[in-house]
């Protein structure tokens, strides 16, 4: 399963965290608490972007938080998220069980054509996570550099 995800961590953000514990824990729960909005804007934001056809890829979208840890995780489970965000080269599909391919058919009725094979042409990429994380993280970032220089304001209001 080719699973499409993005990651806040600690390892992107190093240099600007690289001493947040020394702030105090109300310093490091503010930052956490953007993270995780960031990461829900993320969210929000890539499924509206989301391609659209059975509502699958939209609903496998999900928000991990990292336990005792600065950060979040945001993805999309479908198996083809990966696919719809980067896009497809050309390929062959063959059948998984069956002899042969068969398609076509109108209302459910019985398939018209048949094939051993098929020469897919690929797909356009159509990005819909990226965009999203790169906006918001670059706000986020922003964000966290205002509550480390300026300890005592709290978290900003939504």
């Amino acid at each position: 399963m080719a699973r499409l995800n993005a990651r806040i961590d600690q390892a992107s953000l190093r240099r600007l965290l690289k001493n947040i514990d020394k702030y105090g824990k109300h310093i490091k729960k503010q930052v956490q608490d953007e993270i995780t909005y960031t990461a829900q804007e993320i969210r929000a934001e890539s499924i509206a972007a989301a391609p659209y056809k059975t509502g699958n890829l939209k609903k496998s979208a999900y928000v991990n938080h990292k336990r005792n840890r600065l950060g979040a995780e945001i993805g999309f489970n479908a198996k083809y998220a990966s696919h719809v965000e980067f896009g497809t080269t050309a390929h062959i599909i063959r059948p998984k069980t069956k002899k042969v391919l068969a398609w076509g058919g109108k209302n459910g009725g019985k398939p018209t054509n048949f094939a051993k094979f098929v020469r897919h042409p690929g797909t356009k990429p159509k990005p819909f996570l990226m965009p999203a994380f790169e906006r918001n993280s670059k706000r986020m970032k922003a964000e966290i550099l205002k509550i480390v220089k300026n300890r005592k304001k709290p978290f900003r209001p939504r």
